[in-house]
């Protein structure tokens, strides 16, 4: 079960519900790869569509840390 207090969410990966856990880490390498200065600019590119499909995904697949068992 995700601890939204410890910054965890579920999600679903070929239908099995895991936890995930941003880190820190991942979310800094994001604001370099998209040239964001700061975490509410970083959102607002997020947010307005302004980035490709293709740094994001890469970004997603290794932002989390390792999503606990079902």
């Amino acid at each position: 079960m995700a601890n939204p207090h410890a910054g965890e969410v579920e999600v679903v990966i070929d239908g099995i519900p895991r936890t995930a856990r941003l880190t820190l880490g991942a979310l800094a390498e994001l604001e370099a790869r998209l040239g964001a200065d700061s975490l509410p600019a970083l959102a607002a590119r997020l947010e307005g569509g302004r980035s490709r499909p293709a740094t994001c995904s890469r970004f997603w697949s290794r932002a989390f840390g390792a999503a606990a068992g079902p």
